[in-house]
């Protein structure tokens, strides 16, 4: 028992000795759209600050396409050694109802450190508009469903 004791204190040692402080190397934060959007100005703005503080660099890695979901699914896959982050966007909780199927499960396969912002989306229509309230927009969908789950349908993602 002596002995166990002994290899168990040398082993923590040892991997103590090894492990490092985190971060030791350049942290890479994927973001899924294109440079100069509002995530991208948000995620540009904090980053110095959140490099001073760690002491590491920070890049950022921009792999756009499908919504988000080129630089989710990398993420995703990435290895769990905390050292590639998700600039996360609202795709996070709309895509997995958009598409058919996605190569990872957002709910399991991601975590969420903190939330670095909010954006509010606002509903606009030109003046010659067919509604011009909420409730009238509704209707006319409601009016057109069949016609809107075609357009839906046409473009590949799934109608509900």
């Amino acid at each position: 028992m002596t002995l166990l004791r002994l290899l168990l204190a040398c082993l923590s040692v040892v991997l103590a000795a090894n492990a490092g402080a985190y971060p030791d190397k350049p942290l890479k934060v994927m973001h899924g759209f294109a440079p100069g959007g509002g995530a991208d100005i948000l995620l540009r703005a904090i980053l110095p600050k959140f490099s001073e503080n760690l002491g590491q660099q920070i890049v950022v890695d921009y792999r756009t396409g499908a919504g988000g979901n080129l630089a989710m699914e990398s993420v995703a896959k990435a290895a769990p050694d905390g050292y590639t982050l998700l600039m996360g966007t609202p795709g996070l909780a709309t895509n997995p109802s958009l598409y058919e199927k996605l190569p990872f499960d957002p709910l399991k396969d991601l975590q969420p450190i903190s939330l670095i912002g909010s954006v509010q989306n606002v509903l606009i229509v030109g003046q010659d508009a067919l509604w011009s309230t909420p409730e009238e927009f509704a209707a006319f969908l409601r009016e057109e469903t069949e016609k809107w789950r075609k357009v839906i349908q046409a473009t590949g993602l799934k109608a509900r």
